[in-house]
């Protein structure tokens, strides 16, 4: 048979088999977001070399299980079970364990070592052989794939390249995540900090503005937005309900703030927070003097002399809407 054919035969057999999220595929993906793209390539590379020597272990032995016919058929039973087991752990159990937005940052190691490593971790997951074992019995079952030299050495290398490629495919992918995450922070921060140098001035003294610029009063100002974008529509909340929620009660103003600062984002409905009485305490803010106040009776809230009547009626208690805040 036409070895390129074969070369593609491993080379899918192998990508599929390192789609579901998994050690190796999460590690090099952690490495490329954290030291750099060039250490997760030799991550990977180390990875695949212990897959090419795991292919060809498998191959053999699958060359020697078809000389036995009468064990082929339990081994395709078990291991194609053993597939969807670890298929099923790693998509439903074990999801969590390769986060990549840990926010340790792992020691930096020598392009060196991360290549050890990567042989290391692919040589503690034994999964391929099974599975590798199990695909060239089916193959070979097809009339698809000989136990030629030629015919195995152009299947193993396949399988290889295919794990390399879908390794990589993995580094792509959230490297673009997070570089879109990171994008998306350096407008917001933009966003506020035109703000307060246009809009606030007027409002808040140097040692306010300082505050206000640092890192963490912005990722708090995310916090709030988040909650912001949770409130119904036709229901209002307050300040120091949303800081409450934060789990920062007494932090009622910088939430303030946060309104203030979020007039120019669309998604965030700061029309829906008043004060503790209901006043439109955040009208000045908004273009046109009334902008507020018609924005929420356009939603079906009562509105007069730029305070919610009957506050009760449209109150939104975050606390009481989401539940309790995870430390």
């Amino acid at each position: 048979m036409n070895i390129t054919l074969i070369f593609f035969l491993g080379f899918i057999v192998s990508l599929v088999g390192v789609i579901p999220p998994g050690l190796l595929n999460m590690t090099a993906a952690k490495i490329s977001l954290k030291e750099g793209f060039t250490r997760g390539i030799m991550f990977s590379i180390g990875a695949c070399i212990i897959v090419l020597i795991q292919t060809l272990i498998a191959v053999i032995f699958a060359r020697y299980l078809t000389k036995h016919p009468d064990v082929v058929n339990v081994l395709q039973r078990v291991a194609l079970v053993i597939f969807i087991l670890i298929s099923l752990y790693f998509f439903f159990i074990a999801k969590g364990d390769g986060d990549v937005s840990d926010e340790k940052i792992p020691e930096v190691r020598s392009k060196k070592s991360r290549f050890f490593q990567g042989m290391l971790m692919s040589a503690l997951n034994m999964f391929p052989i099974p599975f590798q074992a199990y695909m060239s019995v089916t193959l070979a079952s097809f009339g698809w794939l000989t136990f030629e030299h030629t015919d195995i050495f152009a299947y193993v290398f396949g399988s290889a390249m295919g794990s390399f490629v879908m390794l990589y495919m993995y580094m792509v992918f959230f490297d673009k995540i997070e570089s879109t995450s990171f994008k998306s922070r350096k407008k917001h921060e933009s966003i506020y900090r035109w703000n307060y140098s246009n809009c606030c001035s007027c409002d808040l003294n140097s040692c306010d503005k300082r505050f206000l610029m640092k890192p963490e009063t912005l990722r708090f100002f995310d916090r709030v937005y988040e909650v912001v974008k949770q409130i119904p529509y036709g229901k209002v909340t307050n300040y120091g309900a949303i800081a409450r929620y934060l789990g920062a009660a007494k932090s009622a103003r910088i939430v303030g703030y946060a309104m203030n600062a979020s007039h120019n984002m669309d998604d965030v409905p700061a029309h829906r927070v008043v004060n503790r009485n209901g006043l439109l305490t955040g009208k000045f803010h908004f273009d046109g003097t009334n902008l507020m106040e018609q924005l929420l009776e356009s939603e079906g809230v009562e509105v007069k002399n730029n305070q919610v009547q009957n506050l009760d009626t449209y109150y939104w208690d975050p606390t009481q809407a989401l539940g309790e805040l995870d430390a």
